[in-house]
């Protein structure tokens, strides 16, 4: 039983994230586009670059700002971005493989000088995968220097560990230690972080006081990937045994008689609408659930790979399901049937060549913004105009926005 699981491993590495042994490459990072309402009704997608930047781009695909800055010649990190980064009042904040944690002014992409260090490094050999959860609240207690000003920054790494970062300085407020590594992105509700890990188990914990809130942490029979949803009081998240699991987030116990089983790995979070649960497979079978029940309301088999965690999005007035494949095709489905509607978008470069899609989608509207490797692009598509893109950066990243 063993070899299998190291079996199936080694297919995780190199077939869906293209790491070298039991590591991400260091050079294929992604991370899905963000975005965020600016002032006087402007928008911004942040996203981090394969070359190691985090970029701000308006809705033309011009370049608001980047960091580290390449209109002025400043190197890139040296290290990819995979998670999103997470948007707060005034600062965006997002994690390096390399474990370095970076607070960036929202609006001009220049360093904040809160931090008497920064970045945080987290530590030697830890590393970021998924990216990191903001928790807006008016103080944070941290281990060494007591209530701090401003929020809280939770993020876990391939130590095992969640932690917890106040803002204000940067200083540790607390860890938590699980057995196995941490890829997926936290979920914040109230004074609860919600988190799984590679263990096999999903954790609640108190954000306030950095201890474990149910009785125990919910155990699967697979690693947990991706972060989890949470629809009013219920928890739901897959894993790689095949199955997506109904809590009750309170207390940490199944609410679903059984979780249901895709009978396929589940590596992207699951997502909702109304009664509405809707995850895909691996192998790329879409399946809608209801979400109190677990009861199957239909099944759609696009046949091919997919990575990238699913949106709802807008056409014509009526909202679709939109799924990527990493073969760089995007998929619209009618949510009542999951019947594809219309053929499926190819995706390519500035110069027709083909793309892989492995970073989950940004959606604003009608509009999806996608994050693309070999080569990395970040583009619009919008489902109003046919499924044509609007623009494709690099080029149009090369101007200087507004």
């Amino acid at each position: 039983m063993k070899l299998i699981f190291v079996a199936l491993g080694i297919f995780v590495c190199l077939t869906l994230v293209g790491c070298a042994g039991a590591r991400f490459t260091t050079k294929g990072g992604w991370s899905s586009p963000v975005v965020s309402s600016l002032e006087e009704g402007q928008k911004a997608i942040y996203v981090g670059s394969q070359e190691g930047r985090l970029l701000a781009l308006n809705t033309f695909g011009r370049l608001l700002w980047s960091f580290p800055d390449q209109t002025k010649g400043e190197s890139a990190l040296g290290t990819v971005l995979y998670g999103s980064p997470a948007v707060g009042d005034k600062q965006v904040y997002f994690g390096t493989y390399e474990g370095e944690l970076y607070s960036i002014d929202r609006k001009t992409g220049y360093k904040t000088s809160e931090w008497d260090v920064n970045p945080i490094v987290m530590g030697e050999g830890i590393h970021v995968v998924g990216g990191p959860a903001f928790v807006n609240s008016k103080q944070c207690y941290g281990r060494v220097r007591g209530a701090v000003d401003g929020g809280m920054l939770l993020v876990g790494s391939s130590d095992g560990k969640i932690h917890a970062y106040c803002v204000g300085d940067g200083s540790l407020a607390w860890r938590v230690e699980t057995l196995g590594e941490i890829w997926g992105s936290p979920v914040v509700q109230d004074d609860t972080v919600f988190f799984g890990s590679q263990d096999n188990r999903m954790y609640a914990v108190s954000i306030s006081q950095g201890v474990l809130k149910w009785a125990q942490p919910f155990k699967t029979g697979g690693a947990i990937i991706s972060g989890p949803l949470l629809v009013g009081d219920k928890l739901f998240f897959g894993a790689l045994d095949g199955k997506l699991y109904a809590l009750n987030k309170e207390t940490g116990i199944s609410v679903w008689s059984q979780p249901f089983d895709a009978e396929d790995w589940l590596w992207s979070s699951p997502i909702n609408e109304g009664e509405n649960l809707y995850v895909v497979t691996v192998k790329g079978k879409v399946i809608s659930l209801d979400v109190n029940t677990g009861r199957v309301r239909w099944s759609t088999d696009l046949k091919t790979m997919v990575i990238a965690s699913p949106v709802l999005a807008e056409k014509q007035g009526s909202k679709r399901l939109v799924v990527a494949t990493k073969e760089g095709e995007i998929a619209v489905l009618r949510t009542s049937n999951g019947i594809e509607d219309g053929g499926r978008i190819p995706v390519s470069d500035g110069d027709n060549g083909e793309v892989k899609i492995k970073a989950g989608l940004g959606v604003s509207g009608s509009v999806i913004y996608i994050n693309t490797m070999d080569p990395w692009t970040v583009q619009a598509v919008d489902l109003n105009l046919g499924g044509n893109s609007l623009w494709v950066c690099p080029p149009s990243c090369g101007q200087r926005g507004e």
